[in-house]
């Protein structure tokens, strides 16, 4: 799990500390710096100030790389500059939060003091740790109380209220991913999503934290499928993501004047994919819950939201064979990596047909994945491998 901290390697501490030989070699402080920024911008997500000026660096960087040239002198000061300050910000969030490896003479630097209170963390994997662990500590409070123990009503009700703010700022973190683009309209659609590992509350699958982004009128359902990789993110929550193999639902796709969108959508390191439906009207039959959620809203004919509804989740309801949605145009389909979010029809070149993996729902759960068996009354779905 990648945080920014630090994490102790006393096996490798004399070699580091006398640098006799091996892959080691002495650097400056300021070297270190600009190492460990380059480093932490590069593998972390998450949202505020710090990861504001690591995008400031990255736009600078990618600016020259594009003209293919080296950075200015300027650009070369705005960088090291960035990123001594990116530093210190850095540590001083980790000496707030306990971290016994944090840099204080850094954290000082950037206004840390000793007994500071932790603010709100920056990247995506602190604010879920910190988040599990409070919730944990709600549950257990709840739990003592309604077994008649004593409990510790500032505490609890400051651990409440600390639980609602990190839920807000991983809101606020959740970045805008394009997932479709309406066929009537022309609007690309973006859902404000956690790419990075089911592990995010975006995926937990009775209580998703979401943000409604805008939709066109004519949008109506998104389910998805996902093929898993084998780093699946630990969570104490079941997230539900779906069958490894995309698939449409036929009673929405069957009803007139609706078609529907295919595009991949990567929740690295997974692949997914995420099919939206879109239709002129409100239609008349159940639609599908949303993708990794046990719900979906409904909306009107001229987008009004109406409230929620669900459906049982049901591999036998849909049709993983999509050539012939795709023959008879009621499917269309978005190339992978097409930042364009272009629209295509046909089946030649379609990468989503025939493809291998299993048609159950897969349940994510602490890092596991399980897939639970259809009912004895059910026969098993073709083409499971």
């Amino acid at each position: 799990m990648v945080t920014g901290g630090w994490k102790k390697a006393n096996d490798i501490f004399d070699e580091i500390v006398f640098a006799h030989g091996g892959e080691t070699n002495k650097i400056t402080r300021d070297e270190f710096v600009q190492l460990v920024e380059s480093e932490r911008a590069h593998w972390l997500t998450g949202v505020g100030p710090i990861f504001a000026l690591y995008e400031t660096v990255r736009a600078i960087r990618e600016a020259a790389r594009a003209e293919d040239r080296p950075l200015t002198p300027t650009e070369k000061a705005l960088v090291a500059g960035t990123r001594r300050r990116t530093y210190a910000m850095f540590e001083a969030e980790l000496a707030a939060q306990g971290d016994p490896g944090a840099d204080l003479d850094a954290a000082r630097e950037a206004g840390w003091t000793e007994g500071s209170a932790p603010g709100l963390p920056s990247t995506r994997v602190v604010i879920l740790r910190e988040g599990e662990r409070v919730r944990a500590d709600i549950a257990a409070a709840d739990a003592a109380a309604a077994r008649g123990e004593a409990v510790d009503g500032a505490a609890l009700a400051a651990a409440r209220e600390r639980w609602r703010a990190l839920r807000a700022h991983y809101r606020e973190w959740l970045p805008p991913v394009p997932v479709s683009r309406c066929p009537d309209t022309g609007e690309v659609v973006e859902w404000r999503l956690d790419d990075v590992n089911f592990d995010g509350w975006f995926w937990e699958y009775h209580n998703p934290l979401r943000v409604t982004p805008k939709l066109p009128p004519t949008w109506r359902a998104m389910t998805g499928a996902v093929r898993l990789a084998e780093v699946i993110g630990a969570a104490p929550f079941i997230a539900k993501p779906g069958p490894e193999v995309p698939y449409v639902v036929p009673r929405i796709l069957d009803e007139p004047d609706v078609r529907a969108v295919i595009a991949q959508v990567r929740v690295s390191p997974h692949t997914g994919w995420a099919i939206t439906y879109y239709a002129p009207r409100r239609l008349g039959v159940p639609l599908a819950n949303l993708w990794g959620a046990d719900n979906y809203p409904v909306y009107d004919d001229d987008g009004t939201w109406l409230g929620w509804d669900e459906v049982p989740e049901w591999p036998a309801d849909n049709d993983y064979d999509l050539r012939p949605w795709v023959l008879s145009g009621k499917l269309l389909w978005i190339a992978p990596d097409d930042e364009t979010m272009t629209l295509r029809q046909g089946v030649d070149g379609c990468p989503y047909l025939d493809l291998p993996g299993r048609r159950e729902y897969g349940i994510v759960e602490r890092g596991e994945v399980r897939y639970p068996p259809l009912p004895p009354s059910a026969s098993p779905p073709p083409g499971n491998s």
